[in-house]
């Protein structure tokens, strides 16, 4: 008996990837994928590992993929590697800490309880505008939505065309799948120098009309006397813009899908609004 491999480009495979994906949870739940990855399929593997103080997030301490990338475009991802590094999500501690106890500084659960009604009155305006008969909630909310929201909350103004932020990030997003073309990589490339340069622009803008904002914020930051950078203050923005797109979108829709299928958790939902504190974190571990 040879147990099920996960074979993203096996055909049919995003017409049901689930079906799969519970194949190999059942037989094989720590998975050595073919390109050289491991793959956990249990929630509490999965916890365990992010959570062990022992394991690297950075880069250079992981063994390196089996993909062949042409030699020019792996010499314009090594002159770049330093900007990915700088963001909390590829630092160990202490690095790690330093950053967190910074943006912590801004972060403060009373100001994300402050978005609560804008957030809301966003959705509401999205809803409202949205055609009954044929509803994409991916196109009509979920993709849209985030990149409102982080732009309001970092001050980005208006006057700026936003929409090519969300152009930036999708194509530095396609970077996580396992295998990318010669122009996906150069579109991924060419999208993270603007976005550094557009980012950049803003924050010097910003320094000098500060406001009642995160972006204004996180340039004052300050922890016993330590700053972020330029560099890692840019750094940060641009992850908030890439991570908080992607994880968005993907807990928007994979969430109403989940909902829709078991409707009696959306009805539990509905008739009671405790459940607001828990279901997020509830519909991300779902399968």
């Amino acid at each position: 008996y040879l147990p099920p491999v996960l074979n993203p480009f096996e055909p049919g495979f995003f017409d049901d990837p689930y079906s799969r994906y519970a194949r190999v949870r059942e037989a094989d739940p720590i998975h050595l994928s073919p390109i050289g990855t491991w793959a956990l399929f249990r929630y509490e593997d999965a916890v365990r590992v992010l959570r062990d103080p022992s394991l690297s997030v950075e880069e250079a301490n992981a063994a390196p993929l089996a993909v062949e990338v042409e030699p020019d475009i792996a010499a314009m991802i090594e002159a770049r590697r330093n900007r990915a590094n700088l963001t909390m999500l590829n630092l160990d501690p202490p690095d790690h800490h330093r950053l967190r106890r910074l943006v912590a500084k801004v972060f403060t659960p009373r100001m994300v309880e402050g978005l609560g009604p804008r957030v809301r009155e966003l959705v509401d305006e999205h809803l409202d505008a949205a055609d009954p008969a044929a509803f994409d909630v991916i196109a009509g909310l979920a993709f849209p939505l985030p990149f409102v929201v982080i732009s309001e909350m970092l001050g980005i103004p208006e006057g700026r065309d936003r929409s090519l932020l969300r152009d930036w990030s999708g194509a530095l997003v396609k970077t996580f799948d396992p295998v990318l073309t010669r122009e996906e990589r150069l579109a991924a490339l060419a999208a993270g120098d603007e976005m550094n340069v557009y980012v950049d622009e803003v924050i010097t803008w910003k320094r000098d009309n500060p406001a009642d904002d995160l972006l204004t914020a996180l340039i004052a930051a300050e922890d016993e006397g330590d700053r972020l950078s330029p560099a890692e203050l840019t750094a940060q923005v641009m992850l908030l813009y890439i991570a908080g797109h992607e994880t968005t979108v993907n807990l928007i829709g994979n969430g109403t899908l989940a909902l829709l299928r078991h409707r009696d958790q959306l009805e539990l939902l509905r008739d009671d609004p405790s459940l607001d504190a828990t279901f997020a974190d509830e519909l991300l571990r779902y399968d």
